[in-house]
């Protein structure tokens, strides 16, 4: 009897190691999968023109391979298997992205803040009493936020750098493009002044309300001249067409585009530098989202894993520092 309790006892432990294995694999093809995703979206989202919804998939897919590369390395034993799914997230973002050395020095800061998270990940968890999936992701989610945010910066700022270099004029147009989008969402009536009335229509009445002194009791037909001139003058001077037909708001984009262009010129070779400064401290000032989000679809996912019987919590001895003398 006690060889048959042995022999079942080791068939028991090979099955339940034998899906440890499978468990495993299947969580690191996952997240290795996951961040190949979230590499080939952002490059999309960066240099695809694609529109700022898009950038919802990126973080989507960002959130997806926090989750479960959290989940494989607190269950994973195997040093190398840990370097090769952390060689393989660079690996795919250096065959995705382009190849340029600011784009391969965030993938750098990438894959050490990557490791970073998650050794800490390991760390939080040992010395945990009892295990909590959010204690444990939630010290170390901020440094994997930090990776993201510098792969973001570098690869805009090339984007912007190259932009710069192969047409400085495509981006300010471009510029001036996405100012013109805004114009309907501002209000109709700003200070006094509708966004959406025909530019023409408000030459006409700002014109008529401060004529010079003597044309105001001039006839309707020298006013009108008068208007006109006016109307000829400022159309020429910012570069404008049928201003019959284009809305004041419009109009204003298009001038203030124009005189930032103006502006700017002298300092075209820091706008990149400066441009990518922006974007990563407005995502930065953004990123506590990301990080609450990250948490709370860990803790879905480990709970819904858990209760299938994925996952299991096991009985372990906890060695924790102690402040001595």
């Amino acid at each position: 009897m006690s060889e048959l309790a042995q022999s079942l006892n080791d068939a028991t432990k090979k099955r339940d190691n034998a899906l440890k294995v499978v468990k495993l694999s299947i969580l690191g093809i996952v997240s290795s999968a996951l961040i190949a995703l979230t590499w080939w979206l952002m490059n999309l989202a960066v240099y695809g023109h694609m529109p700022l919804n898009f950038w919802f998939w990126v973080i989507g897919s960002s959130v997806l391979w926090c989750a479960f590369v959290s989940f494989f390395v607190l269950v994973n034993p195997y040093t190398w298997l840990f370097a090769l799914t952390n060689a393989f997230a660079f690996g795919a973002y250096m065959f995705i992205m382009p190849k340029n050395l600011f784009v391969a020095l965030g993938g750098v800061i990438f894959f050490l803040l990557s490791v970073l998270f998650q050794r800490r990940m390991v760390t939080e968890e040992k010395n945990q009493q009892h295990f909590s999936i959010r204690r444990t992701i939630s010290s170390s989610v901020l440094v994997a936020t930090y990776g993201f945010l510098f792969v973001i910066g570098f690869n805009v700022y090339n984007f912007v750098n190259q932009d710069f270099k192969d047409d400085p004029d495509k981006f300010y147009d471009r510029i001036g493009a996405a100012t013109s989008r805004g114009v309907p969402f501002v209000s109709d009536n700003f200070q006094g002044i509708n966004l959406n009335q025909p530019l023409d229509e408000y030459l006409a009445d700002r014109v008529e309300s401060n004529l010079p002194e003597g044309l105001d009791q001039a006839s309707p037909a020298v006013k009108d001249e008068y208007v006109q001139d006016y109307r000829d003058q400022f159309l020429e001077q910012f570069g404008l067409q049928d201003s019959a037909k284009v809305s004041l708001g419009r109009a204003l984009a298009k001038i203030v585009n124009q005189k930032g262009r103006e502006v700017l010129q002298p300092y075209n070779k820091y706008l990149p530098l400066f441009f990518a400064l922006v974007i990563f401290g407005l995502l930065r000032t953004f990123s506590f989202i990301f990080n609450w989000l990250t948490i709370f679809v860990t803790w879905l996912l480990f709970r819904i894993l858990y209760m299938t019987n994925f996952f299991k919590l096991t009985k372990a001895v906890v060695e924790v520092d102690k402040l001595d003398l």
